[in-house]
């Protein structure tokens, strides 16, 4: 901290705004109705903040949803693909064990009986629900956190921020303008009429008094002049932030629709992965049943 102090030996605590003008093609382009458009925005901000909030909190839930759907897909194919590989018999020793003599009993289930699902079909549905449901499933959560989701969480931030920048726009932009004209013009009729007495009837302080009022009425026109460009300067940002938010509803418009390109794309290939686990299934049982 000290080698910064001794290498900035001139700190200035001064508003940028009140010692630096804007361009003058940025001052041209600021609207006259600014403030009815402000008003307009800081009205609808509140709603839009919220709503932009459940929006994002749907994806997200939209997202853990698919994800947790491809972890059902997951153990689905793993118990499936389990079922098939446990075999008959130990079906059916489980199925006769414990029933006493007298009792009547189901003929156990042998390796030979027919099962509810042959083991090659069991196989290739395991294998479609592990590398196709599941895996798609993760792909699509996935893309919709880091594409559309994170498109859509840019947007509410920049509505939380806007919020933000009105607040302090209304904290911060306003001025002692209209005061300090009417001190001006208090100053100017003293001035006025100190000067217009007579010479003979001045005072032995006439000159000094003259000097405090000129100063006074000097100092207070540099601060009225200094308030007015912080105006300009306030009024070319805030109309540069609202162009940004407006600027911004073409590129939400363009995560809506990779969004929707890339559900469709998702949708399509789950629609071949049933394609494909239907033409598997089929061809296994034909073949399990021409066996038999």
């Amino acid at each position: 901290m000290s080698e910064y102090k001794l290498s900035h030996p001139n700190i200035s605590l001064e508003e940028e705004s009140t010692i630096a003008l804007p361009p003058s093609t940025a001052l041209v382009t600021v609207p006259r109705d600014l403030s009815t458009k402000l008003d307009l925005t800081t009205t609808q901000t509140p709603t839009m903040v919220d709503r932009w909030s459940t929006l994002c909190t749907l994806f997200e839930r939209i997202a853990k949803r698919i994800e947790s759907q491809g972890g059902d897909y997951a153990r689905l194919g793993s118990l499936i693909d389990a079922i098939s590989q446990g075999g008959g018999a130990g079906a059916g020793a489980s199925a006769g064990a414990g029933v006493g003599p007298g009792r009547s009993t189901s003929p156990p289930i042998s390796s030979s009986s027919p099962a509810i699902i042959s083991s090659s079909s069991s196989s290739a549905l395991a294998s479609s629900l592990h590398r196709d449901f599941s895996d798609l499933c993760t792909v699509r959560s996935r893309s919709l956190t880091l594409h559309a989701l994170e498109g859509l969480k840019t947007q509410r931030d920049l509505w939380l921020s806007w919020r933000d920048l009105l607040a302090r726009h209304v904290a911060l932009a306003g001025d002692n303008v209209p005061s300090l004209k009417s001190q001006v013009a208090s100053t100017r009729a003293k001035l006025a009429a100190l000067n217009a007495v007579a010479p003979a009837q001045r005072p032995p302080t006439f000159h000094a008094d003259v000097a405090k009022v000129e100063e006074t009425l000097r100092t207070d026109s540099l601060q009225i002049e200094r308030l007015l460009q912080r105006r300009e300067r306030v009024r070319a940002a805030m109309w540069e932030e609202l162009g940004l938010l407006a600027a911004r509803k073409e590129e939400v418009a363009g995560v809506w629709r990779e969004w929707c390109k890339e559900e469709l794309l998702g949708r399509a290939a789950q629609k071949r992965a049933v394609e494909e686990c239907w033409a598997q299934m089929s061809g296994a049982g034909g073949a399990g049943g021409g066996a038999r």
